[in-house]
């Protein structure tokens, strides 16, 4: 099955993927998410931005263990 992906016991295309999952619902995991660590931590965001000064700002995923369906919930 080319572009597929298999989570347990199902398995779905990356175009079934995005045609299910709207941005809209991507933005609103991230909120909640955002508000999570922020209640938990009011300097979360702050304290993790401590020292950083890139260039350039990247963003990609380099980590194969993660799941996607982690990230995107």
């Amino acid at each position: 099955m080319k572009n597929a992906y298999i989570w347990g016991w199902i398995s779905f295309s990356i175009k079934e993927i995005l045609f299910r999952m709207k941005i809209e619902t991507i933005f609103e995991n991230n909120r909640q998410w955002i508000a999570q660590k922020l209640e938990l931590d009011e300097r979360y965001f702050d304290q993790l931005a401590e020292g950083q000064s890139p260039e350039i700002l990247y963003i990609g995923c380099s980590d194969s263990r993660g799941s996607w369906c982690f990230h995107l919930a």
